[in-house]
């Protein structure tokens, strides 16, 4: 599927500089960047929609989840830890 991006001019430097030093092509990069953080996009963006339908702010979610969060910003499932919290 072809998808088109506007990105910033420093991005594209950044991007054209990568390519060029590693042989690879900015689409195998932009795909790697995609593939290997849409989770904690997914968990972040998920999570916070969901804690917007109910009216729940983060500083209302229990103190473990928070800590956990924070210790594990990449890692963790956001949504299930909101999700158990609302069971």
């Amino acid at each position: 599927m072809a998808t088109s991006i506007r990105l910033s001019e420093d991005i594209e430097r950044r991007l054209d500089a990568l390519a060029e030093r590693t042989g690879r092509t900015k689409a195998f990069y932009i795909r790697e960047m995609i593939q290997n953080h849409i989770p904690e996009m997914e968990d972040y963006y998920l999570t916070a929609d969901v804690a917007e339908r109910v009216g729940l702010a983060i500083s209302q979610w229990p103190i473990a989840a928070a800590c956990h969060l924070m210790a594990h910003p990449g890692q963790c499932r956001a949504r299930r830890l909101l999700l158990a919290f609302l069971a």
